[in-house]
């Protein structure tokens, strides 16, 4: 954007400094104004500029009042001693104030020697584009009376800017503020009575103008039957199936595809009624989530198995949609459905029974073969364990065993042991004897020869407790 400002600068700058020349001066109340002069015109980006002659060196106070009447600038100037003065005010479409479109007032009062006022209307008239928006039907004929509603989405922005209505070419034409350099988005809404609105989205740059069309289909919901599948087969397609064949005893499954305004939809409630020839029952459609019928109805009904070979019955299905507007809206699709017997149908479903429970019954072998398996595994790890402790226990009477000889030699030692202590404790009691007699005669001997003989005595006795500390460091 500021590059074309800057081009567009100086062409606008060429045009005020022609102005005087394409625009004659104009007095008013004895002011002469040679810009602005009444009802002149300004687009986006130009300037508002105030060039009078008036009387020399005086006060000039000027007021700007914008369409709706408030005040949006103000300032004190003062004319030259030639009574001259030249101002520049703001800039239209950028100066804040002066972004609004229609007609503004300068208003000015000069106090020299005598006061005058006068003031001098000019317009703001922006640049604008056309958008153009045809309104047709699905065979691209025009639709005449249908609203159109223009939204600015710019930058996020939903507002309305206006409603048209097409005429009788199915057209609307849209005139918008446009900028130099500044891309807008705009959304269109097109709506009438009986069809589904549709939108459609345009931008412009600066001037640039644009054309969309805008196509609307009837507001109807439809529910058709796409595919009839039975065993597993599909036994009946296409969009408009009005009769189908299946067999008795049998589901059948009836896939259906439910629009509005053209567009598939999967939250309209659809049931159906099966009148068989013995009563009726109520059947309740589900939507497929996935696969290659993700999007449909499925409606499962089950045809009787009946005493006659044949016989018809009639489906009838319904659907409701609700719109975004909160209205409801039904349609029903009648079938006309013949039952027909098929033994090797019967025969298929008895033979499908079956290979079902032979499925199972190998799904329980499979188990079984596999508890088994850890069951073996299990007595396996118990016989390593029986095994391993049979070892331990062996070891162990080979312990106990060694153990016991030990003991029984340790107990023939100490037998022996104790024969010698008690021959020990015999010859310590006769030694005791001895020492009484001895002490007797010690008594009766001198005291030199009674010392030699304690000290005789003293080292038999302490050779007697070598041998025995010997004997039992030994045994």
């Amino acid at each position: 954007m500021n590059k074309n400002l800057a081009i567009l600068t100086p062409i606008v700058l060429l045009s005020l400094v022609l102005a005087p020349i394409a625009i004659s001066a104009v007095t008013i109340n004895g002011i002469t104004f040679y810009s602005p002069v009444p009802n002149q015109t300004y687009k986006y980006g130009q300037q508002l500029v105030l060039s009078i002659q008036s009387q020399p060196n005086a006060l000039v106070t000027l007021y700007v009042y914008d369409p709706k009447g408030n005040v949006v600038y103000n300032n004190v100037y003062q004319t030259n001693s030639s009574g001259g003065l030249t101002a520049t005010i703001a800039t239209f479409g950028s100066t804040p104030g002066f972004t609004t479109v229609g007609t503004y007032t300068v208003s000015l009062s000069v106090q020299g020697t005598t006061s005058e006022s006068a003031s001098v209307n000019v317009q703001y008239v922006p640049l604008t584009s056309t958008i153009t928006a045809t309104v047709v039907n699905q065979e691209g004929s025009p639709l005449a009376g249908a609203t159109v509603q223009l939204y600015n989405t710019t930058s996020g922005s939903n507002t309305l800017v206006a409603t048209q209505t097409t005429n009788s070419q199915g057209v609307a034409t849209f005139t918008v503020l446009s900028f130099p350099g500044v891309t807008q988005t705009f959304k269109l809404v097109a709506s009438l009575q009986g069809y589904a609105a549709s939108t459609a989205s345009v931008s412009i740059t600066g001037q640039q103008n644009a054309s969309v069309t805008i196509t609307l289909v009837p507001a109807v919901v439809t529910i058709a039957p796409m595919y009839v599948i039975q065993n597993g087969t599909v036994i009946g397609s296409g969009p408009s199936l009005s009769s189908i064949v299946v067999y008795q005893g049998l589901p059948a499954y009836i896939l259906a595809q439910v629009s509005f305004a053209g567009q598939r939809v999967t939250t309209a409630p659809v049931s159906a009624q099966v009148y068989y020839p013995n009563g009726t029952q109520t059947v309740k459609a589900s939507v497929i989530t996935s696969g290659k019928y993700a999007g449909m109805y499925n409606i499962t009904i089950m045809p009787p198995t009946e005493s006659v070979q044949n016989y018809v019955f009639q489906l009838l299905i319904v659907a409701n949609y609700t719109t975004s507007s909160g209205q409801t809206l039904s349609t029903k699709y009648l079938m006309s459905v013949q039952a027909n017997q098929n033994l090797q149908a019967l025969v298929n479903k008895e033979i499908s029974s079956l290979v079902q429970n032979i499925t199972n019954l190998e799904k329980t072998v499979n188990n079984l073969q596999t508890q088994i398996s850890t069951l073996n595994s299990s007595l396996s790890s118990l016989s390593q364990r029986i095994t391993s402790l049979q070892n331990t226990l062996a070891s162990l009477n080979s312990t106990i065993s060694s153990l016991s000889g030990t003991a029984s030699s340790l107990s023939s030692q100490l037998n022996a042991l104790q024969g010698k202590i008690s021959s020990l404790n015999s010859s310590i009691t006769n030694l005791s004897g001895q020492l009484n007699s001895l002490q007797s005669k010690v008594n009766s001997l001198t005291p030199l020869v009674y010392g030699g003989i304690i000290a005789g005595i003293i080292g038999l006795i302490v050779a007697i407790v070598a041998i025995v500390l010997v004997y039992r460091k030994i045994s």
